[in-house]
């Protein structure tokens, strides 16, 4: 997407990647001729889309160093999840101004229950500025269209109207939407990316493309627990938040019961058992070794076929020490090579949502 920009949207994306740049890294980044970069950032400053501050840097001349004005634009990013459609309103330097959010009761996990949510949580944000709308959906979602989210039972759902009218608008799967938000926050170009929680989704980041791998329903139990998806032994039933919680109360529910009643019946818990597992005690950890085992058999499998420079993992329920066991397993079975790396961020896919629908804005010459 960013190869096909000219000039002056490759650097504005630079520039929203890194918060602030040198003249000198512009040019050891683009490889153009100084009087070219000084007309084009003479153009941004003139439209008010950058600021240019002086830095000293011991002797000789103080450097320029090249920002975007917060106040050029404004975007909003979405996530319609498991548990509630959040909102968070970015300035044009990708700085949050506001959020809302609504959380979703089990009767409303359907097409019509989303979509009302997802209006109240547009409605509670200022539009003023706005100059696009990215919205990230749990599932399968292909051209804007919601092939499939069997955790939010939705099937061949169209948000696109939804979010008509506000400039660029997009809809993304939540996995694709921790990859944008990884590129831009942390860098690197050839990763898995991890989501953990009730649902599990994997994605491949690789030169600038994306490719979903929906590994929470590979059957890794033959015979297993009947999946809410219909399949047997999916690796979301022996290796999610649910078999974590299942251990730790000694419950005897079902997946299925989870997906219908988590936030009414069993979120409390379910807190607690975040909050514990935070503290690295082993009395918690045991709880999570079955997980641990499934799904590090899983990424490890993908490493080895892939060969990513890293496996990334975010996820409420995860940790630390989780992504260090994971890693572990991962080096034990398959590869020497694996690195997990755990990221804290809770709040990744609206922001990957604001952050694609940016770009795509600057592409689109809505920002230009």
């Amino acid at each position: 997407m960013v190869d096909e920009m000219n000039l002056k949207g490759r650097i504005m994306v630079e520039i929203l990647k890194k918060g602030w740049i040198t003249r000198k890294e512009l040019l050891e980044k683009f490889g153009v001729a100084k009087s070219t970069l000084s007309y084009v950032i003479s153009e941004l400053k003139n439209e008010k889309k950058v600021k240019i501050s002086k830095r000293v840097k011991g002797r000789g001349r103080p450097e320029e160093i090249i920002s975007m004005n917060p106040n050029a634009w404004k975007t909003i990013g979405v996530k319609i999840g498991r548990e509630a459609v959040v909102g968070v309103l970015m300035d044009a330097s990708l700085k949050e101004l506001d959020t809302s959010f609504e959380m979703i009761p089990h009767r409303m996990r359907n097409e019509h229950g989303s979509k009302e949510l997802l209006r109240k949580v547009i409605d509670k944000l200022p539009k003023d500025g706005v100059v696009g709308i990215g919205l990230s959906v749990s599932g399968i979602v292909k051209n804007g269209i919601v092939v499939e989210s069997p955790i939010l039972n939705l099937k061949g759902v169209d948000f696109r109207k939804d979010i008509e009218g506000f400039g660029v608008s997009e809809v993304m799967g939540d996995i694709r939407s921790l990859a944008i938000y990884e590129v831009m926050k942390y860098g690197g170009d050839d990763f898995l990316v991890v989501n953990y929680g009730l649902g599990i989704g994997a994605g491949l980041y690789r030169k600038g493309k994306f490719s979903y791998l929906p590994i929470g329903h590979a059957v890794v139990e033959e015979n297993g627990e009947e999946c809410y998806c219909g399949k047997r032994g999916c690796l979301e039933t022996v290796a999610s938040d649910y078999a974590n919680l299942k251990s730790f109360t000694n419950g005897n529910f079902t997946i299925k019961e989870f997906v219908e009643y988590e936030h009414e019946k069993y979120y409390e818990k379910l807190k607690e058992l975040w909050k514990l597992s935070k503290e690295e005690r082993e009395d918690i950890r045991k709880h999570y070794e079955k997980s641990i085992k499934y799904l590090g058999s899983v990424l490890g499998n993908l490493s080895f076929l892939l060969s990513p420079k890293k496996i990334v993992l975010y996820g409420e329920g995860t940790s630390t020490w989780m992504s260090r066991m994971l890693e572990e397993r991962i080096k034990k079975v398959f590869d020497e090579k694996a690195r997990v790396v755990y990221r804290k961020e809770l709040d990744a896919f609206e922001k990957g949502a604001a952050y694609s629908v940016t770009i795509a804005a600057i592409k689109r010459g809505v920002i230009s």
